[in-house]
């Protein structure tokens, strides 16, 4: 009997483990504007959004323990978990259609 009840409390604490979405805040090295990220490897989906600004819905392209690459029309970011390291590249078409991006990079908490 008591090894059903540790099995069921174990179970319990690894559901409610996985029911949590760890969130993470954001800065940039280059500016002092913070962004927020949420991150949901349920449903691989991160949701970015940097302070006043519009909110991004990314799709998980890949991750591991290491690392998370997510993608949206024209976001692509890279987060390292253990140095807990971002980088985005922001891209968008010229009038001549030519491809250009900007690069921030930051430490997330």
């Amino acid at each position: 009997m008591r090894i059903l009840v540790l099995l069921i409390s174990f179970f319990l604490q690894v559901a409610a483990t996985h029911a949590s979405t760890p969130s993470l805040i954001c800065n940039y090295t280059e500016t002092t504007e913070t962004a927020f990220v949420v991150i949901n490897e349920e449903l691989k989906t991160i949701t970015w959004k940097v302070e006043n600004k519009k909110t991004h819905e990314l799709k998980i392209v890949d991750s591991n323990e290491y690392y998370i690459k997510a993608r949206g029309f024209n976001i692509i970011l890279s987060i390292e978990r253990l140095a807990k390291t971002f980088i985005v590249a922001l891209a968008s078409l010229n009038e001549s259609d030519e491809l250009g991006a900007e690069y921030f990079t930051g430490v997330c908490s």
